[in-house]
């Protein structure tokens, strides 16, 4: 079992970067900060959400669905400390994220922090 993050309901988030491709770690994480509907049914192969709402890091979750083969399904989790890394770095990252991934960016569903939900 990985250990969870933080404990109780505070923000007790290690004084690191953080990095999890641990399914049920980091569906807690985004149970915490508000995004349930990252867990849904979907018919996207490919859903990411950026938060920038949480005191000591700014977050990027990546959601792989619906993928033949069920161990190319799961999720991902990169947390960056807010003082090494501004929110625009953040989002860069995640552009370089889909352009690794072969993925255009336009094509993506992406749930900004005040969204409510898919655009």
């Amino acid at each position: 079992m990985t250990p969870p993050l933080f404990k109780g309901t505070g923000p007790n988030f290690p004084d690191q970067d953080l990095f999890s491709l641990d399914d049920e770690q980091v569906k807690a994480v985004v149970l915490k900060l508000g995004y349930a509907a990252l867990l849904s049914p979907t018919k996207e192969t490919f859903l990411m959400a950026t938060d920038d709402r949480h005191p000591t890091h700014r977050f990027i979750f990546v959601r792989y669905a619906n993928f033949p083969n069920p161990s190319d399904n799961g999720f991902m989790m990169m947390g960056y400390r807010r003082s090494r890394h501004s929110f625009e770095q953040v989002k860069q990252y995640a552009h370089d994220l889909l352009e690794k991934n072969g993925v255009a960016p336009d094509s993506v569903k992406l749930w900004p922090v005040n969204a409510g939900g898919p655009q």
